[in-house]
């Protein structure tokens, strides 16, 4: 990827996608919950899904001392709605045997490292929740990798083939951040989503629309 491309596409993506929200949350304990509600699901699924659950338990503390049945009523839309229950319980109890209550506020004054490390430590929590975690609601400059990340980077040139998500995880993720400039990580990854859900589609893709076109090395070929 070369300098002068990274530079036009960083300022492209900037201008058209640096003010755009995806409704991902300011705060890290309020994301951590979006996030593991979000998998393999649709992004309408989950935003309810998420929405319902503040309003049937306000404070995250309460997923402490409820009735399971209770929550996975509240997250079928979800999908894995059984799984996806015990898993928000369980990181809520991890939560709270850490910090003394169901928070990630303590996450906001350590280091990115560290507080990355801790993340992935958590029950069910990959390279993607984490980084989400750290780039949306704590400002680091990390690079979330989903399927819509993955693809882009791919039709843009910037990785040679595509990957098996599921086996690159950390390598994929290492990777792009070493491409992709540290400022430009948030508006990339947001840029994808925005693209992958509406443009850069998985099969036939919409390139006459998209404007990225004109520096998209594919440009239609894929």
């Amino acid at each position: 990827m070369k300098e002068n491309f990274k530079k036009v596409l960083c300022e492209r993506l900037t201008l058209l996608y640096g003010g755009e929200n995806l409704g991902n949350k300011e705060d890290p304990t309020d994301e951590i919950f979006f996030l593991l509600l979000s998998t393999k699901t649709s992004y309408k699924s989950y935003e309810g899904c998420y929405e319902a659950v503040k309003k049937r338990f306000p404070s995250w503390n309460e997923l402490l001392s409820i009735d399971l049945k209770d929550l996975e009523e509240t997250i079928r839309p979800c999908g894995l709605y059984k799984y996806k229950a015990r898993l928000i319980v369980r990181v809520a109890q991890v939560l709270k045997e850490t910090f003394g209550r169901v928070t990630l506020d303590p996450l906001r004054e350590w280091p990115t490292e560290e507080a990355e490390r801790f993340l992935l430590g958590l029950p069910g929590v990959g390279p993607k929740v984490a980084k989400g975690v750290l780039m949306y609601s704590l400002g680091r400059p990390v690079l979330p990798v989903d399927t819509h990340t993955h693809r882009l980077a791919y039709r843009l040139g910037l990785i040679d083939k595509p990957r098996n998500m599921r086996d690159e995880r950390g390598k994929l993720h290492a990777e792009l951040e070493s491409l992709v400039p540290p400022d430009c990580r948030k508006v990339f990854h947001v840029g994808a989503v925005v693209m992958g859900r509406s443009l850069c589609l998985p099969k036939n893709p919409r390139c006459s629309s998209c404007p990225l076109n004109d520096i998209c090395p594919k440009n239609g070929v894929l």
